[in-house]
């Protein structure tokens, strides 16, 4: 995080990726679950209200799983999982 102390912009982006999650294959920091299903809900909302549907890739926080939003992803791995 040393990098992000001397830009504000990422330093501030930074401090918003404070939960661990589970990638296909690994761990990494995101923004809590519960944080992204509430900006998942607004963008579903944005889209219904134009006639499309909302969809997000499952491989990048294999926790979207557990949730109504169709998910798809172009890593086989995931997909057969």
């Amino acid at each position: 995080m040393l990098l992000a102390q001397g830009v504000p912009m990422l330093r501030e982006s930074m401090e918003l990726i404070t939960e661990k999650t589970f990638p296909m294959g690994g761990v990494a920091f995101s923004v809590p679950l519960e944080s992204k299903l509430k900006t998942y809900g607004k963008m579903n909302a944005m889209c219904k209200g134009h006639g499309i549907g909302f969809t997000t890739c499952g491989c990048k926080d294999i926790g979207l799983k557990n949730t109504d939003y169709p998910l798809i992803c172009r890593n086989s791995a995931y997909v057969g999982a």
